[in-house]
């Protein structure tokens, strides 16, 4: 079954969301291709990647991570260990900044 289609499906048993999903496909059915967008930790690691004042809707987050099919999964790998970059205490500092301001 295709991604899309198990994320539907699966979501409409209750308690199970579609990170929840997500997580499993990448966790238990090894697939590559996923970007867990939902996620904070992958949402301020494609905003400190890019170096994005604020966090980018969903739609353009999703954009932000095509140049990365069809390893998305191994993307989403690297962007949860984003906090180990020795600027991101920085980055955060900022993002929490900008955030007051507006």
């Amino acid at each position: 079954m295709g991604d899309d289609t198990l994320i539907e499906r699966l979501s409409t048993l209750k308690g199970i969301g579609r990170w929840t999903v997500e997580m499993y496909l990448i966790y238990g059915l090894e697939r590559m291709d996923i970007m867990p967008l939902d996620d904070l930790g992958i949402r301020l690691g494609l905003c400190y990647l890019h170096q994005r004042d604020a966090i980018p809707s969903r739609r353009e987050l999703a954009e932000l991570s095509l140049p990365c099919q069809p390893f998305r999964t191994v993307a989403a790998w690297y962007l949860w260990r984003s906090p180990m970059m020795p600027d991101y205490a920085d980055f955060k500092s900022r993002l929490k900044t900008s955030n007051r301001k507006g």
